[in-house]
Formats: C-alpha cells, sequence, structure tokens
C-alpha cells in the first residue's frame, strides 16, 4: 500500500472542504515561495483537476478506504495520489496514469483481463469463473474511460455482473483521436466489498 498525505509545507496547510483536500496559507508571506511549496501546490492542482470527472466514481471506489483511514472517499483518493501517482520535478510534474488507483479493497480480480476499441465503444472482457471463495456472480464491474485531453471521464459503477465476462463504454466521436486511459474493478452487489482497480493501458479512437 502507498503513503498518504495530509498536513503542511512551510507556511501552507491542507485540509478537507466540502470533500475536497485543498490548501491555504497561514500569516503572513514575506519570503519568495520555496521549490517544495510550488511543486507541493501543483501536486494537488493536478490531482484536484484529475479527480473533478471522476468524483463519482471515487465516491465509492474509495469509500472503504476511506473508513479504515479515517477520512472521507475524495480526501483518501487525494492522500493516496499525492505521494504515488504525480510523477516528475517542478514545473515538470504530470498524472502517472498507470499507477492511479481509483478502487481499493480486497475483493479478487478475476484472470484475463483485456480491453479493444469497438466502433464508438471501449469493450472489457474478464474472465467470469469464480476463482475464489470471495467471488461472486453477482459481483459488478467498475469500467473507466479516462480521456487526459479533453478532461472527461466515461465510467460504470454498477457494471456488468462478472459472471457475464464482458462489458462496454460509448464514448464519443471527435474529429481528432483522442487517448483514453482505460481501468476496472469489481464491486459486491451490496457494495461491502470492493477491489482494486487495475490499469489495463490506453486506446486512441
Amino acid at each position: 500500500m502507498g503513503k498518504y498525505y495530509k498536513g503542511s509545507v512551510g507556511k501552507t496547510i491542507s485540509y478537507k472542504l466540502n470533500g475536497r483536500l485543498v490548501e491555504r496559507r497561514v500569516g503572513v508571506n514575506t519570503t519568495a515561495t520555496s521549490p517544495a511549496q510550488l511543486a507541493h501546490r501543483t501536486k494537488l492542482k493536478i490531482i484536484n483537476a484529475f479527480l473533478g470527472p471522476i468524483e463519482g466514481f471515487i465516491e465509492f471506489g474509495f469509500a472503504l478506504e476511506g473508513k479504515v483511514m479515517g477520512m472521507n472517499a475524495h480526501n483518501a483518493f487525494t492522500s493516496y495520489s499525492y505521494y504515488n501517482c504525480v510523477k516528475g520535478e517542478y514545473p515538470f510534474q504530470e498524472m502517472d496514469f498507470p499507477k492511479v488507483m481509483l478502487s481499493m479493497g480486497i475483493l479478487p480480480l478475476p484472470d484475463d483481463l483485456a480491453v479493444s476499441a469497438e466502433n464508438h465503444q471501449i469493450a472489457f472482457s474478464w474472465d467470469p469463473q469464480l476463482l475464489s471463495d470471495d467471488m461472486r456472480w453477482s459481483d459488478h464491474a467498475m469500467l473507466m474511460a479516462y480521456c487526459p485531453e479533453k478532461k472527461s471521464a466515461h465510467y460504470l459503477i454498477n457494471g456488468p455482473v462478472r459472471k457475464l465476462g464482458s462489458g462496454s463504454i460509448d464514448v464519443p466521436r471527435y474529429r481528432n483521436a483522442v487517448t483514453y486511459h482505460l481501468y476496472i474493478g469489481f464491486i459486491s452487489d451490496d457494495h461491502k466489498q470492493i477491489s482494486d482497480s487495475t490499469y489495463l493501458g490506453i486506446l486512441q479512437m
């Protein structure tokens, strides 16, 4: 499990506001902003920008992990992402998409996860067999396609059930090809168990 962020850097502190991790200055700043402070602020801006279109997904994906950490789902996601999902040195920081976690839990993932493009749909597939006692036919796939060029996300939370072995997401038609970063996870029908999400790579459509 990765690290979690909470606390302050210099005269900048971070705290919860309307379900988001934000920052503010404390006292009067009479010195130039340090590189560490600039890197800290940029990290939070990058994470908050990524979080915007996927908030509904994270509300479920990090709900159980948030309870463990004593915080809400949004803050649990932001805290994890702060230490694990932003790469590069200031001012060249960016989201490290393969390291992003959109859900965290102990529900097992199926084997043979795959994605493909079909017209204006992204098709996900998996092995529907129950490979452990914790798996259920009624577990739902959680499907995510994130487009950085459009700063948009298309997803299903209560997607197709595990036994079907496949599901799809409709995506818009654009004049020029765009990139989709693809993720999948599973959640139990009663939402009491959830899997870690896994990154399935990119498709250009």
